[in-house]
């Protein structure tokens, strides 16, 4: 899991960077805890490095204040779980609109605190509508409605969407396991295709075209089974 923390005190970020350290090392969680300063250099290091799960924002940083830097995080990484830390609570009206995960009263209260990061923990864990994946060295944590496909090429996972694509080392199978936990809507059809429902635009008995026009190939063996799971779907919408 990736958190950032960004507030303009440095002893805030450092009592944060702390409470995080000590509660997940009780856990033997394996977490990597990244600070800043402002709202500039958090936006920055993510159009580097890639997305955050989890991050802890100021309302009150100077220049680009914490609600607009969030609405910034919303248009292009929706998925980021958002916590505010303020110490006006008059402000938290406005945060809404960006659909925070929770607030957090300055000074901060350690107790609450781990609380509220149990059950940002726990929710992230329960309805993790998304799956993370390093890409040439960057951390993306790509939400599932995106995608319309993976596709194994022996340790290579393809990640397709609409407009780009994306490659990772790892197994279908391990992909397919993590993501019939959380929803029901992706269907393995062959040993190489994992496909999104959403966007199976034609089915026949062999094979299936998605919204791409990329025509995939059924298994023999899947053939009877997938025909009555789709149709069960479409009947159920």
């Amino acid at each position: 899991m990736r958190i950032a923390v960004c507030d303009d005190e440095i002893a805030v970020l450092r009592q944060v960077e702390s409470l995080l350290d000590s509660y997940c090392m009780k856990r033997r969680m394996n977490v990597t805890v990244s600070t800043f300063l402002s709202g500039e250099e958090l936006l920055m290091d993510i159009e580097d490095a890639g997305v955050y799960d989890l991050i802890y924002l100021d309302i009150e940083l100077s220049r680009i204040n914490g609600i607009k830097t969030a609405q910034m995080l919303r248009e292009k990484y929706p998925e980021s779980l958002l916590i505010f830390i303020s110490s006006h609570s008059q402000y938290y009206r406005d945060a809404f609109d960006v659909q925070p995960f929770n607030f957090l009263d300055k000074p901060l209260d350690s107790g609450m605190f781990c609380d509220v990061l149990e059950r940002a923990i726990r929710f992230l864990i329960k309805y993790p509508q998304t799956i993370s994946f390093y890409f040439n060295r960057i951390y993306y944590n790509i939400s599932v409605n995106k995608i319309l496909y993976f596709e194994s090429d022996r340790r290579i996972v393809r990640v397709v969407c609409e407009n780009t694509g994306y490659e990772f080392y790892g197994k279908l199978s391990d992909v397919e396991e993590k993501l019939t936990k959380r929803t029901d809507l992706f269907l393995r059809i062959h040993r190489s295709y994992l496909v999104n429902v959403h966007y199976i635009k034609e089915l026949s008995h062999t094979y299936i075209i998605m919204s791409n026009g990329m025509r995939l190939s059924i298994s023999p063996d899947r053939r009877k089974s997938i025909r009555s799971f789709y149709l069960n779907w479409i009947s159920n919408r």
